[in-house]
């Protein structure tokens, strides 16, 4: 490798470490249907296609909509530090 492959290398693996280190991913869950929502955003920027809201169609979402009947508008969304303990801490709540 010469001297300009060996910048472009680095500069690249430099912008893809910037790019990483501004992606901040949102975690929500509905604390009336247990509904969970993921949000990726890049630089404050959500990116759609990366962001997702998730329908647990065996777990907790299939049971609220089992006991009322209806689908669950608007929802009240609880931002989550902690994933995986706010997450079972809710959805044992409902």
């Amino acid at each position: 490798m010469n001297r300009t492959q060996k910048r472009l290398v680095i500069l690249f693996l430099s912008l893809l470490f910037i790019l990483i280190a501004a992606t901040k991913i949102e975690t929500r869950v509905c604390q009336v249907c247990g509904v969970q929502d993921y949000n990726v955003s890049i630089s404050g920027t959500t990116i759609e296609f990366l962001s997702q809201r998730e329908y647990d169609e065996f777990g907790t979402y299939k049971k609220w909509q089992e006991k009322f009947g209806k689908t669950h508008e608007p929802h009240q969304w609880i931002l989550l530090e902690e994933k995986t303990k706010d997450i079972i801490k809710v959805i044992d709540s409902l």
